[in-house]
């Protein structure tokens, strides 16, 4: 959790830019600028902020900047530090997605199942949570998120709010719940079907699965390999 060495001047970049966009979107100006233009949605709350930051400090500076502001929608991303702040993020409305949890403690004196337990202690404290998988390999790796949270349903959370979050709380992080996150009438139909628990790597079997109502072809690369090698092996 190292801070750039230039933290501070960046932040006051960023502060001195996100000013002069709320600026431009709320006055009338000959100017033609894109780059400030497209922040409109951010102030109007048509689109949502998603900040990334770790620490408390820049977990609180992100706050003091939707407050300064006026921002409707703030997402923090990463968010080791969150439960330290917990209080303060559940009164400002700003939901949390946090690191893999198959993680290392940040520090030397955290517990070293700290990662496993973050989801359970903000949910616990009022926040909206979701996981995701970014990092090295995020888009190989993303296979694991049911995973992560079966590891938090073994640190707290129950099964039915641990696939919430990688389900239906996503979906209202990303503003998309009434059209799924959840089966419900009126959803689009998009789910999956295990052979056993999804959320535990010995027993997540997805025989079947729906995008939008449409099946989708669960074959791969290494479902081919495992069928041409246990045909191989078995003979």
């Amino acid at each position: 959790l190292t801070k750039s060495k230039n933290y501070e001047e960046q932040y006051l970049e960023l502060v001195r830019f996100m000013e002069q966009a709320k600026a431009y979107n709320q006055e009338a100006s000959n100017l033609n600028d894109q780059r400030l233009a497209a922040m409109k949605g951010v102030f109007s709350g048509s689109q949502t902020l998603y900040v990334h930051a770790q620490v408390v400090k820049e977990l609180r500076e992100a706050i003091q900047l939707k407050k300064r502001l006026d921002i409707p929608k703030m997402v923090f991303v990463g968010a080791y530090d969150a439960i330290q702040i917990a209080d303060e993020l559940k009164t400002n409305n700003i939901p949390v997605i946090l690191q893999r949890v198959h993680s290392l403690p940040a520090r030397a004196e955290d517990d070293v199942d700290l990662p496993y337990k973050l989801p359970y202690l903000l949910r616990q404290a009022g926040v909206l949570v979701a996981l995701n998988n970014e990092g090295d390999m995020e888009q190989a790796g993303v296979r694991n998120l049911p995973f992560y949270a079966g590891t938090a349903a073994a640190y707290g959370l129950s099964k039915e709010e641990a696939l919430q979050t990688i389900t239906l709380n996503t979906a209202k992080i990303l503003g998309i719940d009434s059209s799924c996150g959840s089966i419900e009438v009126g959803k689009d139909a998009t789910l999956f079907i295990s052979g056993g628990d999804a959320l535990d790597m010995r027993g997540n079997l997805v025989s079947h699965a729906w995008i939008k109502g449409q099946s989708v072809v669960l074959n791969n690369r290494q479902i081919e390999l495992y069928r041409r090698y246990r045909e191989k092996y078995r003979k």
